[in-house]
């Protein structure tokens, strides 16, 4: 079973999506941390109105992989439980690493229940060790033979393989698609799995259990170690960015301060890091 459809954006602006030949329709909501596309609206509730399954996307943009999650949960929470969530990770975002993209899909989890998928094109799944994103996120990958017209839905194999996941979500098989309705071009899909399947993407898991995650702070640490990509700051706000420390660094701690209901780690220079257990390995 395998359904067919497209994903847009504002380049698509007039298109009436729910028209649109296909079953389903990924619409891009939001990018970086102050972009919401002007169609968001009309292109959901045309979908929705159409009786097709929906999908929304954010494309990284980069910066703080939190502040981008929280972001696109602002303009998105009235679909979490109708579409399936996407982080689009292409372009210079990817050049943050695997361990960025996990922090996003994981705060969304964390706030939703709604695992989302993430999506890529095949040089980048094959390039980097997706291995710690794979077991728990599903993936929509790209990857074009060429630029050829493609009139009407014609999946086809994919060129290469995959890595990291042992089956793929969605394939974007081309971006030169055209349909009726619509001059342009357009990214063609296919979903492999029925509508069923496509709900149980969408549909959110134990909130509860995945909220209580991100809520496990250390409380006493002389020595810690970063388990992803961390940053150190002048102040307990983490306002100034002082650098970014790569997985692996170790940091020795002179206390652990009240920030709030949550706690953050001093070291003996002044500055400060996170004491989320979940970035930072207690090591003494």
């Amino acid at each position: 079973m395998a359904l067919n459809g497209i994903d847009v954006a504002s380049y698509q602006a007039g298109y009436k999506v729910g028209k649109a030949g296909g079953s389903f329709v990924i619409v891009k909501a939001t990018q970086g941390t102050n972009y919401l596309n002007p169609e968001y609206g009309t292109q959901v509730k045309q979908t929705l109105a159409a009786g097709k399954k929906l999908g929304i996307y954010h494309f990284a943009q980069g910066g703080s992989a939190v502040a981008e999650a929280k972001y696109f949960l602002s303009k998105a929470k009235k679909s979490v439980g109708k579409a399936i969530l996407v982080l689009d990770f292409e372009g210079s975002a990817v050049n943050r690493g695997v361990a960025w993209a996990k922090t996003w899909l994981d705060y969304v989890y964390q706030q939703t229940g709604v695992r989302p998928l993430i999506y890529m094109g095949l040089a980048d799944e094959n390039r980097l060790n997706w291995s710690p994103v794979a077991k728990n996120y599903g993936l929509w990958i790209a990857q074009y033979n060429n630029y050829n017209r493609v009139s009407g839905y014609h999946p086809r194999s994919m060129y290469g393989s995959v890595k990291h996941w042992k089956t793929i979500a969605i394939f974007q098989y081309t971006s030169a698609g055209k349909l009726s309705g619509w001059g342009g071009n357009l990214d063609f899909n296919v979903f492999y799995g029925s509508k069923a399947t496509w709900d149980k993407y969408a549909k959110t898991g134990d909130k509860s259990k995945a909220k209580s995650k991100k809520k496990t702070y250390l409380k006493a640490a002389k020595q810690v170690q970063a388990r992803a990509g961390i940053n150190r700051y002048y102040d307990t706000a983490f306002k100034r960015k002082e650098n970014h420390y790569k997985k692996g660094t170790v940091f020795d701690i002179a206390k652990v301060v009240k920030y709030g209901k949550i706690t953050r780690l001093k070291l003996a220079n002044g500055m400060y890091i996170t004491a989320n257990a979940s970035l930072v390995k207690k090591l003494k």
